[in-house]
């Protein structure tokens, strides 16, 4: 069969006409699915910040928006219901820590007892930043006070006179020492 350049020309071009639509297709499928057509409510959003703000008592570290447990969706549903009911988003949450304490929200509170949570944190972080430069610093300064040990450490003055009573008593700890060490090397060498 004899196909004319013609024809070839033209199946080429329907060719790149066909991925250019195609291409063009899910560009417009993209953005309509990224465009928000579907409107979220403020209510919605609301919903899904107390959500977030809320602990599930059961799975620790978890927010109810998370938690797929029982209980977490029994939470979201009494959300929906106080919102629903006119009810602030202090009040929700007052009703969950009346319930199950303050331990039920993702934030600690900013006041009483709470503010250790936020403030503790920095002021550790500052403690311990002190704390390492002054070590730091204090090995350095002892490193510059200490020129020329390595000479002192030959150097017999610096080490204390013993009594003969304690020179004694050194010398015995470390015969029963060696000795000790010479038999366990016997015993170990006799068992192989």
């Amino acid at each position: 069969m004899f196909i004319s350049n013609y024809h070839l020309r033209l199946r080429k071009s329907f060719e790149r006409w066909k991925v250019a639509l195609s291409f063009l297709c899910f560009l417009v499928v993209i953005g309509m699915a990224c465009s928000g057509l579907i409107e979220v409510t403020d209510e919605e959003t609301r919903i899904k910040k107390l959500n977030k703000s809320i602990m599930c008592p059961v799975c620790p570290g978890e927010s109810i928006d998370q938690s797929q447990n029982e209980l977490a969706g029994y939470m979201r549903d009494i959300i929906r219901e106080k919102i629903d009911q006119g009810n602030s988003d202090e009040e929700i949450r007052g009703y969950f820590v009346d319930r199950y304490g303050p331990v039920v929200l993702m934030e600690p509170p900013s006041s009483g007892l709470g503010v250790l949570a936020w403030a503790v944190p920095p002021v550790g972080l500052v403690v311990a930043v002190i704390a390492v430069w002054l070590t730091l610093y204090l090995m350095r300064r002892r490193n510059l006070g200490d020129k020329g040990s390595r000479e002192d450490m030959n150097d017999e003055s610096l080490v204390p006179e013993l009594s003969p009573e304690e020179l004694k008593r050194y010398s015995a700890l470390f015969e029963r020492n060696v000795m000790a060490r010479e038999s366990e090397t016997k015993t170990g060498d006799e068992d192989q």
